[in-house]
């Protein structure tokens, strides 16, 4: 990863040990990847220094289970997707 500039900021959901995002849609007109615009939340970032940096979001965050997604990648199977992901929780 060389900046901040590739993650995506989310809302995730805990499911039996895991951590889950929406990351797609599918319906009659066809398929979609990714996190749909509505489920991204806005962040800004500045460097500190060299690979480490200062992360705030534009709205406070509610309590909760939030991740970082970065590679998403489809597996085929059943349309289910994966990704590296940052995850943390808010309280």
């Amino acid at each position: 990863m060389a900046s901040p500039s590739e993650l995506i900021l989310t809302q995730v959901t805990p499911r039996e040990g895991r951590r889950e995002a929406r990351v797609g849609s599918l319906n009659i007109a066809g398929a979609k990847s990714g996190v749909m615009d509505k489920g991204r939340i806005a962040f800004s970032y500045k460097e500190v220094r060299p690979g480490v940096y200062l992360v705030e979001t534009e709205q406070p965050l509610e309590a909760g289970e939030y991740g970082f997604l970065y590679a998403l990648s489809g597996s085929g199977s059943a349309g289910a997707m994966t990704a590296r992901i940052f995850d943390f929780s808010v309280n």
